[in-house]
């Protein structure tokens, strides 16, 4: 088949009036058609691409808080061999773009509730984002302040700061996670490698006391069911595998009657 890329990123229309122009082999009415905006200088051509996207293209809440099916959110399809070219669909049409044989891999991993509430030993609030588990029990965390949209970095911790969690768990800042801002004593460090110690389980005790990751653009706070692909199994990810989210049980079945293969991993 065609190759082509899929994405469930909303997308609007592009609003250019010109007709594009080519920068180092890359078309920018295609760019532009993604709302991207490029910044050339003189010396390096293409110097970066800004993504723009306007509030009210934010996903702000899950399709089903606005009376939409898992999968009736939009998909953009780049067609990348010979002319570019885009199609708006539905992600319950991907079935049109694929043919049988196919693969896609998809993701099982389950979303954790990898947020949690903690203080630290001034008295000061904390939120504690868990991202990667390390050897040893070790982990890496980021530290943000709680706040009524989402939580924002908290970057004035110090290694050798203790993090008191609920129902007795426990944190222990041990070094930045970036080796260049270690032994740096005004350093803004936005990940930690830290020692975690919960009463019991791990998963338990992320059950029973911790909550999704959520940012300020996700206007309230949603119940993990929402962070979870149908198709979710192993508990591992600290934030949901997005991409997938939007397959159904019902879109999953018609795309193997089709002759779709899903390759799981984790």
């Amino acid at each position: 088949m065609t190759p082509t890329g899929i994405s469930t990123s909303p997308v609007g229309d592009c609003g250019c009036d010109d007709g594009g122009q080519e920068l180092n082999s890359i078309d920018t009415h295609l760019c532009r058609q993604l709302h991207f905006r490029a910044a050339i200088d003189e010396t390096h051509g293409l110097a970066s691409f800004d993504y723009e996207l306007s509030a009210g293209l934010e996903a702000g809440q899950p399709p089903e808080a606005r009376g939409l099916a898992r999968d009736a959110v939009r998909l953009m399809v780049s067609h990348y061999e010979g002319e570019p070219d885009i199609t708006h669909a539905q992600f319950h049409d991907i079935g049109d773009f694929l043919d049988p044989g196919d693969v896609l891999v998809i993701n099982t991993s389950r979303t954790l509730n990898a947020a949690l509430f903690g203080h630290r030993s001034n008295g000061d609030d904390v939120e504690v984002h868990l991202s990667t588990q390390l050897p040893a029990d070790l982990w890496v965390v980021e530290l943000r302040t709680p706040g009524t949209k989402g939580s924002r970095p908290m970057l004035d911790a110090r290694a050798g700061e203790r993090i008191t969690l609920q129902e007795g768990g426990s944190m222990h800042l041990l070094a930045p996670y970036r080796t260049d801002q270690r032994g740096t004593a005004d350093a803004e460090v936005r990940l930690w490698i830290t020692t975690l110690r919960t009463p019991g389980d791990l998963y338990s005790y992320l059950d029973s006391t911790g909550f999704p990751i959520r940012y300020e653009y996700v206007e309230r706070e949603w119940p993990l069911d929402y962070y979870q692909t149908v198709y979710a199994t192993e508990p591992g990810s600290a934030e949901m595998p997005s991409a997938g989210r939007a397959f159904s049980e019902a879109l999953i079945t018609r795309l193997v009657d089709q002759g779709i293969r899903f390759a799981p991993l984790v």
